[in-house]
């Protein structure tokens, strides 16, 4: 089957069915994410791996301004933001996404290349020095998703990045209400998503409109 029909017929909604459509043309022969080397049908954990890339391409990081919300935020250390080429995608818990990272790893996000990187554990509670030290690499992230496994760590790890321009994604029930971004929920057995536009707003980052009309449920109760 031709690859850009194949993406018209995933079980998605029919706003971001195109929007994929889209991002495949503009990518060209880098064929962004399934690669049809194995002629496998797209799993879950592809079309969200998707999903992130077009969230990352259609978010507009404002990272000057990123700590200056919060008063009791200490400005981050310049030397703690990648000056470089990569743009990060931090992945914490349990992946049960495996190789369909590899969908989106080395491609282009307005000049930057995906770069992906596992943080394996968390650290005890009363281990400051290395909750410390996870926090500070956390927040050289443009993209972090965390893992269901890690539910029991939702605020500490979202409080480590609130103010640094880092989109944080889950696939967990109340992930927005403890102050994450963007949650993948499966409606009508497709996969959608819902935004905190709230959470957003306070991290700097800006979603395209395009994107917001294209979730399941956003959030919103302040005033831009």
């Amino acid at each position: 089957m031709n690859q850009y029909l194949y993406y018209r017929n995933l079980r998605l909604p029919l706003g971001m069915r195109n929007l994929l459509v889209l991002i495949m043309i503009g990518m060209g022969s880098a064929q962004m994410c399934l690669a049809q080397t194995n002629n496998k049908a797209p799993t879950e954990s592809d079309i969200k791996v998707v999903c992130i890339y077009n969230l990352l391409k259609y978010t507009d990081y404002d990272e000057e301004n990123s700590d200056k919300e919060d008063k009791n935020v200490p400005p981050a250390n310049p030397d703690e933001k990648e000056k470089s080429s990569d743009l990060l995608i931090g992945i914490i818990g349990k992946d049960h996404f495996g190789e369909a990272w590899d969908r989106i790893r080395g491609k282009k996000v307005g000049g930057q290349t995906i770069t992906i990187k596992k943080f394996d554990t968390y650290p005890a509670d009363n281990d400051a020095e290395k909750t410390k030290a996870l926090a500070k690499e956390l927040r050289k992230c443009k993209g972090l998703f965390i893992f269901e496994s890690k539910k029991d760590k939702f605020k500490n790890i979202i409080a480590a990045v609130k103010h640094e321009s880092v989109l944080t994604i889950s696939e967990s029930e109340n992930f927005l209400e403890q102050g994450g971004i963007v949650n993948f929920v499966i409606g009508d057995k497709k996969v959608q998503f819902e935004i905190n536009l709230d959470a957003a707003r306070e991290a700097q980052l800006k979603i395209k409109a395009q994107v917001l009309k294209l979730a399941q449920r956003v959030i919103q109760t302040k005033k831009k």
